[in-house]
């Protein structure tokens, strides 16, 4: 039997560490004094002093500069790369996962994960980024997916009954043959979904778009359109 995951430590992993925060809260501070330093010093006229005096005030003044410029952009591909990296390991730790249910995954960046025939049911996943997703067979039961983006997500035979999908953007998302029963569907769009047989039995639906998704008589009915 597949355990559960911890949900906290799971999704600790795709935030910032406590390194990449001192980084970002402390380096990145100096090095913009570092060059702000610099450029005073380099922009000083010198005027009193002999020439020699001078032309060292300003080759300081350059010096500090350059190495606060380097420093920037060192700390700056730093954190890039970290960034990619916790992305990366994020999607692979779920992946590696069968049962999720309770999750929060509330802003995670999952873009063209691939969560197939996984059970997400109760999770919370506001504000997640799920554009190009593979969630074929998945069951997202009772989930917060407000604020998500699933833009070309592939939906199809899921289940999402009762999900909340508030300001949820499907757009261009295929839902072919899913299970929306009794979902929330506020300001949702779907536009340029595929919505073939998609269930919309008891959904609440209010200022949904459905522009260039097509939708049976019977789906209509259930929307109330």
């Amino acid at each position: 039997m597949t355990r559960s995951p911890d949900t906290r430590q799971l999704y600790d992993i795709g935030k910032p560490s406590s390194k990449q925060d001192r980084i970002a809260e402390y380096l990145l501070p100096a090095c913009v004094l570092a060059v702000g330093a610099g450029l005073w010093i380099w922009g000083f006229n010198g005027s009193g002093l002999d020439r020699h005096a001078a032309g060292d005030i300003t080759n300081l003044g350059a010096g500090i500069l350059g190495g606060g410029l380097v420093a920037f952009a060192v700390v700056w591909t730093e954190n890039r790369v970290s960034a990619r990296q916790d992305k990366f390991l994020t999607s692979f730790q779920i992946s590696m996962q069968s049962d999720l249910a309770g999750i929060d995954l509330t802003e995670a960046d999952l873009t063209q994960a691939h969560l197939s025939g996984k059970s997400i049911q109760h999770a919370r996943l506001s504000g997640a980024k799920l554009d190009g997703a593979t969630l074929i067979g998945t069951n997202l039961d009772s989930s917060d997916l407000s604020r998500a983006s699933l833009v070309g997500a592939r939906l199809i035979d899921a289940s999402l009954r009762n999900a909340v999908l508030t300001a949820t953007d499907m757009t261009s998302a295929n839902l072919t043959d899913a299970d929306l029963t009794g979902a929330v569907l506020v300001n949702t769009r779907f536009d340029g979904s595929t919505l073939t047989n998609t269930k919309f039995t008891n959904v609440t639906a209010i200022d949904c778009t459905f522009v260039g998704a097509t939708l049976s008589d019977e789906q209509r009915q259930e929307l109330l359109l």
